[in-house]
């Protein structure tokens, strides 16, 4: 399962890239890769819950991670924090989502917080589990 949750992390992430270097050039192609990523990004939660009910134990965190920080109360602590990472550029992909399909003058706006918020929840997704 922590193998389908970095793929998706991986292809959400090369989605949003494609999307964000074509959007002048091409937004045609900017409207069709965006959706893809951002579809990619909400199957992340559906995948983490399935894998929790299916094994009906948490998702463990990485190696490095529990001898760096030695106790669990901090490691869930980090875990808790990147969940919230997560769940927070997922609000904002959304917003830009509709922001962008209605194209508001916001949806430019709000990109550079859910660039740095993705970007967060992305490398903690790949750093943080194993």
């Amino acid at each position: 399962m922590i193998l389908a949750v970095k793929l998706l992390l991986t292809g959400a992430t090369l989605a949003y890239g494609i999307g964000y270097s074509v959007r002048r050039r091409n937004n045609s192609l900017h409207r069709m890769v965006m959706p893809a990523g951002l579809l990619l990004s909400m199957a992340i939660p559906v995948v983490v819950a399935v894998g929790r009910i299916r094994f009906g134990e948490p998702y463990p965190a990485a190696y490095w991670l529990v001898r760096a920080l030695e106790t669990d109360g901090r490691v869930n602590g980090v875990l808790a924090v990147h969940a919230v990472v997560f769940f927070c550029a997922l609000a904002a992909l959304l917003a830009q989502g509709a922001t962008g399909v209605l194209r508001s003058p916001l949806h430019r706006r709000l990109f550079p917080y859910a660039a740095i918020l993705w970007l967060a929840a992305y490398l903690g997704g790949m750093f943080l589990l194993p």
